[in-house]
């Protein structure tokens, strides 16, 4: 029996069909091979199919309600998907497919009314009470290059304050230009929004670093008021000036200031408000000091000799009997005010008002 395999595995025709056996696995893997590389090539046709979205009725997170979201969902031969994100606009019913990971197109904002674009410039304001030589943090600001017309002078929308039977005929009528203590009144509803002319820190030796943004970019305090062109003005600043000018200094500059007021509003009535007193416990300035400012204002209202141009001194409505700022008036720093001293002060101003042609001259200007 032992032979007899020996001689089987001996045999040619054993050595053929080994041969066989071998040349045809290999022919079989060398097949498959090349059947998988060409189907990894091949790119299956592809079907797109748009579904909207559940969010395709809602406005888009942009906040623009012309513009919906969809989902384009791609299917191949092979039952895989990919998603693509598609906008849609609600006025043309258009559509356009911005592949995910791409960047959407940017839209440029609108140009000014007119065509004009804003130019900016840099300017560098002085903090309230800044001493100086101190550094104060630059600010960007934005001139309009259109011509702005002029706002309503009148307005409804105030808290009212005042005795006088015509106090409703000056408050709506009445617009507030100057610094915080100015500002003031119209944080405690006053005065409306677009009658406040009055910012932080704002002084007449750094009055060209500040502007006011009424809608058609940033402008100067001049610009500001001759665009609300109030028939009653009241302007109040010089906190930030005591410390950093001479009386008669500040006298001239302001009387430059209302100056130029007159000349782009020759119909309005100013009211110059002198500088509100400060607690004794503050070591900012004096109230001598504040007395020999609002003094020297007094004086220079009194040779301008113009109906149109009155000084009040509020002073004796807020200081107590050692000519120092009630403490029911101190918003807590000594300088600052309470909102019922704006109420007290307004009301002594109407009063004050009526014994002047301030009504008359309004009435005649409408």
């Amino acid at each position: 029996m032992k032979s007899k395999i020996i001689n089987f595995i001996k045999s040619p025709w054993l050595s053929a069909v080994l041969v066989i056996i071998c040349l045809t696995v290999v022919m079989w893997a060398v097949s498959n091979k090349k059947q998988a590389k060409s189907l990894g090539g091949v790119t299956a046709p592809i079907t797109a199919e748009v579904q909207p979205s559940s969010s395709s009725q809602e406005e888009s997170s942009s906040g623009d309600p012309s513009v919906s979201s969809t989902q384009t969902k791609s299917k191949n031969t092979k039952g895989s998907s990919s998603t693509t994100t598609t906008a849609v606009s609600a006025s043309s019913e258009e559509s356009t497919t911005v592949p995910y990971g791409t960047q959407a197109p940017v839209t440029k904002p609108p140009m000014m009314e007119g065509g004009h674009e804003p130019t900016s410039k840099t300017t560098a304001p002085s903090g309230e009470n800044n001493q100086p030589g101190q550094e104060t943090p630059a600010e960007t600001t934005t001139t309009a290059a259109t011509e702005k017309p002029h706002a309503p002078s009148t307005s409804s929308n105030y808290t009212p304050a005042g005795v006088s039977p015509n106090s409703d005929f000056y408050q709506s009528r009445l617009a507030v230009a100057g610094d915080s203590i100015a500002y003031g009144y119209n944080v405690y509803g006053l005065i409306p929004n677009e009658h406040n002319i009055a910012r932080e820190s704002v002084s007449l030796w750094n009055l060209d670093y500040f502007t006011f943004n009424y809608g058609y970019g940033e402008i100067g305090m001049i610009d500001a008021i001759d665009y609300v062109h109030p028939k009653l003005l009241l302007m109040s600043m010089g906190m930030n000036d005591v410390n950093m000018s001479t009386a008669d200094s500040f006298a001239m500059k302001y009387n430059s200031l209302v100056n130029q007021v007159l000349e782009r509003v020759p119909d309005t009535n100013i009211v110059i408000c002198g500088i509100t007193p400060v607690g004794a416990y503050t070591g900012f300035t004096t109230n001598e000091t504040i007395m020999s400012f609002n003094s020297a204002l007094r004086d220079m209202v009194d040779k301008m000799n113009n109906d149109r141009v009155y000084f009040f001194d509020p002073y004796s409505v807020l200081a107590n009997e050692y000519s120092t700022l009630r403490d029911d008036c101190s918003g807590g720093d000594g300088i600052h005010l309470q909102s019922h001293c704006y109420t007290d002060i307004l009301t002594a101003i109407f009063s004050y008002l009526d014994t002047t042609p301030v009504k008359e001259h309004i009435e005649a200007s409408e």
